[in-house]
């Protein structure tokens, strides 16, 4: 975007991220979504790059943005809405952020025919979708008048199914863990009954989508990645299994597990909505002001507020809204004001530099 790198500017941007936005405490979290802004840059670099890096760096970046792309399910419909943005940013087949695209569905192809013998992008993803069409309301509709004549094992949850998407995806004693069986067996019943419930009930499922997305998109705030929800339940049984008894013990006396994560972030939210605001804005401003003068500033601009949007259907009307699933990404709005900023402190810099040599050649000649 700037042409040419300036270690001082990158440095300060980076202080502005880390002490104004919510990215730092997502770089540490050990979860995918450290990978959702890395999806939307490399497409960028991919769609830009070309004649400012070389063909190895774009190459690097292919990989890695496939990497990114098949870290999360969320991030092929996010990696899709922003290819086609791209598409209408530069008025041409985006082919080149394709490249990781394709290369993530191969990938996830390979690895569930390996690992899950089912040749699949995602064998078992129809239980999350379940979880948020019965939280939604579709879902428990249908099965009050399917059950018990269809014989789905969720029949015996009828009338009592949980209005949470999480406590039905994650709780002990729950539709999905509650006889041990987990998500792998509940999903071809869950793919049953997702299809015949938006058949039965298309509009009330397309307007709690719509619904959960707007949702989404207003929820940027850490608070929900730092609690202890539901780990006891869906991480401290592996950790038992597979790490040392000394390993647990940390875990359990980790700020986290004790609840005294959230306090410790709380002080930066008002600071993190502020900047995300005046991002938003700014990115807007970018969008109107450069698009004819600087096309992959604008681009950017544009492609991380598409972003944005997409990334909160992908979220907030597939699984549900959270606080985190918007703020893994939302900090990369206040980057095109960011970097409109320093092009114009460095052309502000550059020019001073100029008028002191003209004085200096000025005063030399006298």
């Amino acid at each position: 975007v700037l042409g040419r790198p300036w270690r001082t500017w990158h440095l300060a941007v980076c202080v502005v991220l880390a002490v104004g936005t919510a990215a730092p405490w997502f770089t540490t979290l050990l979860m995918p979504d450290v990978f959702t802004p890395i999806t939307v840059l490399a497409l960028f670099v991919l769609a830009f790059g070309a004649g400012r890096l070389s063909r190895l760096a774009l190459a690097w970046v292919a990989v890695v943005g496939a990497i990114a792309i098949a870290s999360h399910l969320s991030h092929l419909i996010l990696a899709t809405a922003c290819i086609a943005a791209l598409g209408l940013i530069r008025l041409r087949l985006p082919w080149r952020p394709a490249i990781p695209l394709v290369a993530a569905l191969g990938l996830l192809l390979a690895s569930n025919a390996i690992g899950n013998r089912v040749f699949a992008i995602s064998p078992y993803g129809s239980v999350f979708a379940l979880a948020r069409l019965v939280s939604d309301g579709p879902a428990r509709h249908f099965l009050d008048t399917a059950c018990p004549s269809a014989g789905y094992r969720l029949c015996a949850w009828k009338g009592r199914l949980p209005t949470d998407s999480d406590a039905f995806l994650w709780k002990p004693d729950g539709p999905i863990w509650g006889d041990q069986s987990g998500p792998v067996a509940m999903a071809p019943e869950a793919s049953r009954i997702v299809a015949a419930t938006l058949a039965a009930y298309p509009g009330e499922a397309l307007t709690a989508a719509a619904g959960n997305t707007v949702r989404q998109l207003l929820m940027p705030g850490i608070g929900d990645a730092l609690v202890a929800d539901h780990l006891d339940a869906a991480v401290l049984p592996k950790l038992e299994v597979y790490f040392p008894a000394a390993e647990v013990e940390r875990y359990k006396a980790g700020l986290q597990s004790l609840g005294l994560l959230r306090p410790l972030a709380e002080p930066f939210r008002l600071l993190h909505v502020g900047v995300l605001v005046l991002g938003v804005f700014g990115s807007l401003l970018v969008c109107v002001l450069a698009w004819r003068r600087d096309r992959p500033l604008a681009g950017l601009a544009a492609l991380v507020l598409a972003a944005a949007l997409a990334n909160a259907f992908a979220t907030g009307a597939l699984s549900g809204p959270h606080d985190r699933y918007q703020a893994r990404i939302a900090w990369l709005v206040v980057l095109p004001p960011l970097f409109a900023g320093v092009r114009l402190a460095a052309r502000a810099g550059q020019a001073a530099r100029l008028a002191t040599s003209s004085g200096d050649i000025r005063t030399s000649a006298s």
